[in-house]
């Protein structure tokens, strides 16, 4: 049998310390490249803890971060101004340790809840410092080791937040106390705003259509004001009846808010009372119309009375004289009566159409002498002017005298016949708040030694009487026939 020598297949004490070696060499260097790594990355975590830590403490608003357990891990330098708290005595202290009456209030239930449920939590809360009151907003956002902490002084924010609110309150003060209602209304016909006065009578319409909650309609009203405001840019009204069956007068107004949006500011106006008013005055004057057209009527009529007695009574006259004077007086009363009977047929009732007029009175004279219109000719020009029965009634009576003084005196029976062109002239001027009244004739004329202003003559005398009652001037051209031009201010 052969033997086999156990230490055949050993190494050599030599070699494993070699091989040994070269381990621990290996080993080594894994190490020294790990150390590496670990300095480099713990270089990089410094790097970044400073840059984190200055980008933290160049923030404005305070911020601070803390563990699960509520102590704090940052407080930057905001923190330290505002709580005068230095970092190296905020972080490792709990919440509790720096403000111990923290417990049970909003900001430990914001902290505790942002933890749990692991989403974002805010608060706004006010401290008062150095005697004035400080509005903070914090914000708690969950992170992998707890919480990071942001508190933003919004103080000026809430100032001008409460200022915005006081002007607003002031407004709608101000449109409350109004008795007219106002809301502003969009393009889509979408109320956004309604004063007190539109809530009550309609409810509150934020949000619905316009004309649904104000005329109960399912489609626009036509006319629309607000539509022809926004197309026209310019402030329109329509008066219209709305579901609560009362009159409004509503005014839109457009304007373009501060998103540029053109919206219309509307003022709805309550003029039932108005409407109804008016129909009660436009009902009185139908009646005061009705009233003075009978009146009229009866002045006519008992002019005519009083015509047809002199008439009555004429037929009993022999004597010529007597005769033209109840002639006369008849004129007189048929041209007052001419007046009352324009009235009755005019549309105002209170002034006369005096160029109509005065063509209606000279054609009755004309008549009424028996005057061939072939051998006299009678001219009018006349401006379209209305009188009132104040001033027609002596002008008519001016007209009556004048014209009958032509009729009888400036042409005598051989002239009369046509061996000359005969006329007799109506002028009517209005200017400069005047009128010049102008009865002329190429007649005769007068005698030269006749005042026109102190007469016998009863129809001069009338003209000057009356000429003063309108308180005008009388002017006498005696060439080229008779003239005799009246001038009045314009009533």
């Amino acid at each position: 049998m052969s033997s086999t020598n156990p230490d055949k297949h050993r190494h050599h004490p030599d070699e494993l310390l070699k091989e040994r070696a070269a381990e621990l060499k290996i080993i080594n260097e894994q190490l020294q490249t790990e150390i590496t790594e670990r300095k480099r990355a713990e270089e990089v975590l410094r790097e970044s803890e400073a840059s984190y830590r200055e980008l933290a403490d160049s923030i404005a608003d305070v911020f601070f971060a803390m563990d699960r357990d509520l102590r704090y891990t940052y407080w930057n330098k905001a923190s330290e101004e505002l709580t005068g708290i230095q970092a190296e005595d905020a972080i490792g202290k709990s919440l509790y340790e720096l403000f111990p009456d923290i417990s049970g209030t909003k900001i430990e239930g914001m902290y505790k809840e942002a933890l749990r449920k692991r989403r974002p939590q805010s608060i706004e809360q006010v401290y008062q410092i150095g005697g004035k009151n400080i509005f903070f907003e914090l914000n708690a956002y969950p992170t992998k080791d707890g919480l990071s902490v942001f508190v933003k002084d919004i103080t000026e924010r809430k100032q001008a937040e409460e200022a915005l609110r006081t002007e607003r309150d002031k407004f709608e003060g101000i449109i409350s106390s109004m008795a007219d209602g106002l809301d502003i209304v969009s393009p889509g016909y979408r109320v956004h705003f309604q004063s007190k006065v539109l809530k009550d009578r309609f409810g509150d319409l934020t949000g619905k259509l316009c004309y649904e909650g104000y005329m109960a309609r399912e489609t626009p009203c036509d006319p629309c004001p607000m539509e022809k405001a926004i197309a026209t840019g310019s402030t329109q009204s329509v008066e219209m009846t709305a579901a609560d069956g009362r009159e409004y007068e509503v005014t839109s107004t457009p304007f373009q808010d501060i998103d540029g949006e053109r919206k219309v500011i509307e003022i709805a106006r309550d003029i039932t009372e108005r409407k109804q008013a008016e129909e009660e005055i436009k009902a009185s004057l139908k009646e005061k119309e009705v009233l003075l057209k009978e009146i009229h009527h009866r002045v006519k009529n008992n002019l005519q009375v009083v015509s047809s007695l002199l008439y009555l009574q004429s037929e009993h006259i022999k004597d010529e004289q007597s005769l033209a004077t109840i002639k006369e007086s008849q004129n007189r009363v048929k041209s007052m009566a001419l007046v009352h009977e324009q009235l009755y047929q005019s549309e105002g009732l209170a002034r006369v159409d005096f160029a109509e007029y005065i063509q209606n009175l000279a054609t009755y004279l004309l008549h009424s002498y028996g005057v061939d219109p072939d051998a006299i000719t009678l001219k009018i020009n006349a401006d379209d002017v209305s009188l009132g029965i104040d001033t027609a009634v002596p002008c008519g009576l001016i007209i009556n005298e004048l014209v009958s003084n032509s009729l009888k005196h400036a042409f005598p029976a051989g002239k009369a016949r046509g061996d000359r062109e005969s006329e007799i002239r109506i002028n009517l001027r209005a200017h400069d708040n005047k009128l010049t009244l102008v009865v002329s004739d190429n007649g005769v004329g007068l005698p030269r030694d006749l005042d026109f202003r102190n007469t016998e003559s009863l129809g001069l005398h009338l003209v000057n009487t009356l000429t003063r009652q309108l308180e005008g001037t009388i002017e006498l051209d005696r060439s080229g026939g008779t003239a005799f031009e009246i001038t009045f201010a314009e009533p």
